[in-house]
């Protein structure tokens, strides 16, 4: 990913860029340890390597993981229950493990 950033930095010079809708998807209320692909823990780990690598790059200026909540959208065979369930958040805004590792991050990144 660094090496991508890098390219893309090289073909917009001396511009600010935001890097959005990174993640995974992860089932609510499913839990594993280590984390396993769908479990809230592994989507927690992605969005916090993506976090942790983007904020080496001063010219990267937003990180917002895709999406704020789980939302309903079309069936297919890619989506549980014809929900994208990439949120922090579910459907009925409770908190998944990567809404509390979002916060953890963003009060280290303060003090």
């Amino acid at each position: 990913m660094e090496q991508d950033v890098a390219k893309f930095r090289a073909r917009h010079p001396g511009k600010p860029i935001t890097f959005t809708e990174f993640g995974a998807d992860a089932i609510a209320g499913v839990h594993t340890q280590p984390p396993d692909k769908w479990s809230e823990e592994y989507r927690a780990d992605v969005i916090e390597m993506y976090s942790r690598t983007l904020e080496r790059f001063p010219f990267i200026v937003g990180t917002p993981p895709w999406s704020f909540a789980d939302f309903r959208t079309s069936q297919s065979v890619m989506r549980v229950g014809a929900l994208n369930q990439n949120g922090v958040f579910t459907r009925d805004r409770r908190s998944k493990v990567a809404a509390l590792r979002l916060h953890e991050l963003w009060i280290e990144r303060r003090d």
